[in-house]
């Protein structure tokens, strides 16, 4: 599994995302803070379950490391704050036993590559996210949100993925702002994928960005927030 390529760029005063890799494994943890408004506990939890997913995953499949992960990040977290445990999206990407694990929650996607593009993704995020930002878009100021986000403890909101490793070259995995980028460009999956592989994620970046700073109400890129933290990792899977 090699990093081709990674992203982590904040939007506000506090980095909330995190990015992994090693030779077998690669993730990514876009935290939110939608039921945990306290941005320092957030980049806590955030920075700790990067930590012991590393250390569990070097050791384990996908599900009993995350479990674990999971179990031992929240025991500590209630140690030093009071607000609720935070909602995280997560993606990783993991070789095991000549198979190739694909865990997804919350609001991050996949795009892998086999003999043609697959897009995976939690299908009732996506049906829920695409409603809100209908909503967004028909009346602005009249949106309630309610949380597309699940606890990271309910392992049946996961999409869990397993295909042959020698069947799939590549992976994407990203976060929301990206997606709405590719919405943005009106491109296929397989053309956004192409587009990433030729162009790069930073490319991609720097043109959301701009486009994000010249579009403030929103109007023309649909999306929760103004800017937001975005957080890529591409990967050539060997």
């Amino acid at each position: 599994m090699k990093i081709i390529e990674k992203l982590n760029k904040k939007s506000g005063a506090y980095c909330l995302s995190a990015v992994a890799k090693s030779r077998d494994f690669a993730f990514i943890i876009d935290g939110s803070l939608a039921v945990n408004e306290n941005s320092a506990s957030v980049k806590w939890y955030v920075a700790n379950l990067k930590m012991a997913l590393k250390k569990f995953l070097l050791k384990e499949e996908v599900l009993p490391a995350l479990s674990k992960a999971c179990q031992y990040v929240d025991e500590r977290f209630k140690k030093y704050f009071e607000e609720k445990t935070p909602y995280v999206g997560l993606g990783i990407c993991r070789k095991w036993q000549g198979e190739l694990q694909i865990l997804l929650f919350n609001n991050v996607r996949c795009y892998l590559k086999t003999k043609e593009v697959k897009v995976l993704e939690d299908q009732k995020v996506k049906r829920d996210k695409n409603l809100l930002l209908k909503q967004m878009k028909e009346k602005p100021k009249k949106v309630d949100f309610p949380p597309i986000y699940a606890k990271l403890d309910d392992q049946e909101k996961y999409l869990y993925y397993k295909i042959p490793y020698e069947e799939a070259y590549a992976a994407l995995l990203c976060n929301g702002p990206l997606q709405h980028y590719q919405d943005y460009l009106e491109l296929t999956d397989t053309a956004f994928f192409t587009l990433i592989s030729e162009q790069g994620i930073k490319y991609c970046y720097t043109h959301l960005r701009r486009i994000e700073e010249k579009d403030p109400n929103m109007e023309k890129l649909t999306r929760f927030k103004f800017i937001d933290d975005v957080v890529a990792l591409y990967v050539q899977l060997l």
